[in-house]
């Protein structure tokens, strides 16, 4: 997993401790982002699902979030990115009751990192979304949101 992440540039900054540089980058990109128009969503979707999906209307609303992101600065991009690449403080083996939706045509996480991720967590559950990518899993909302207000584990009959 860790070979997927130091494949990025901007991670091999930070993993190789310069931060402030891995920042910068994230500053850069989150400035891109800032001024991002639904058709230029939609047209640099990666993968079928994403295209399905983000031209069914959900392009400009998806860049409408990204403006809005923008508008904050990159602090909060960075450090997700960050949470990815290093410790998080606390042992895996003290979280309960995880689910992890993950889409099967998702171009951003690969298929491993959920996989992962449920195998190092007790009591945690992977949910794969067939044929839905990074982005379109949103499109599975209600479900999602039906489940997580149920017991642990309900499949509200999916």
């Amino acid at each position: 997993m860790r070979a997927w992440y130091e494949a990025d540039e901007e991670n091999q900054l930070a993993l190789a401790g310069d931060i402030d540089g891995f920042r910068q980058a994230w500053e850069a990109f989150v400035t891109e982002l800032s001024n991002s128009q639904g058709d230029k969503i939609v047209a640099n979707a990666q993968g079928a699902a994403e295209r399905r999906f983000l031209s069914e209307g959900y392009g400009e609303w998806v860049a409408s979030f990204l403006r809005a992101a923008g508008a904050s600065g990159s602090h909060g991009a960075a450090d997700d990115c960050l949470a990815s690449l290093t410790d998080w403080g606390f042992p895996l083996s003290t979280t309960r009751k995880v689910v992890i939706w993950h889409g099967s045509d998702d171009q951003n996480v690969p298929a491993f990192h959920g996989v992962w991720l449920r195998d190092h967590l007790p009591e945690a559950e992977l949910r794969v979304l067939e044929n839905e990518g990074h982005i379109s899993v949103v499109g599975h909302l209600p479900e999602i949101v039906e489940a997580l207000s149920g017991p642990f584990g309900s499949t509200s009959g999916s």
